[in-house]
């Protein structure tokens, strides 16, 4: 194990948070292109945005545990976090927020771009549920973050 401020424990920790932002980031931008869609219509930006292709950004959700893993385990005082209440929280938070991702908004995508292509009147519900998936994404990365960076008492 290494020591919490180790070279290689802080690359760790910065790669973990840095793979927060950008998923979480590409999630919130989902949500910006589609409420642009859903106000100004298709558009050269939101056709390119959602051209049917995977969002790769946005598949970083999926390793913000791997990372959060190894950096509790690189760590030599990290593993009483274990039986904190705000760590259990967080994974919570995270488990719920990457499902709404993964299920929610991913798929919803994909959907959007042939329902554009077929000038389908579902344009705009596609659009508006990645709207409101996106939005509570973001509200439960801010509070996960939140989580992860105070650890309060719960």
């Amino acid at each position: 194990m290494l020591g919490n401020r180790s070279p290689i424990y802080d690359t760790l920790l910065i790669l973990h948070v840095l793979v927060g932002m950008i998923g979480y980031g590409a999630v919130v931008f989902s949500g910006v292109f589609s409420r642009k869609l859903l106000r100004e219509g298709p558009t050269e930006s939101t056709l390119k945005y959602f051209d049917g292709s995977i969002n790769i950004p946005g598949m970083f959700v999926g390793l913000v545990p791997v990372f959060g893993v190894i950096v509790l385990l690189v760590g030599k005082r990290n593993l009483p976090d274990l039986t904190k209440g705000w760590f259990d929280l967080a994974v919570a938070i995270w488990i719920i927020s990457g499902a709404v991702a993964f299920m929610r908004i991913f798929p919803a995508e994909r959907r959007l771009h042939q329902a554009i292509l077929a000038e389908s009147e579902n344009v705009g519900i596609i659009a508006k549920a990645i709207s409101v998936a996106s939005g509570v994404c973001a509200l439960l990365y801010a509070a996960a973050f939140y989580l992860m960076l105070f650890k309060p008492r719960l």
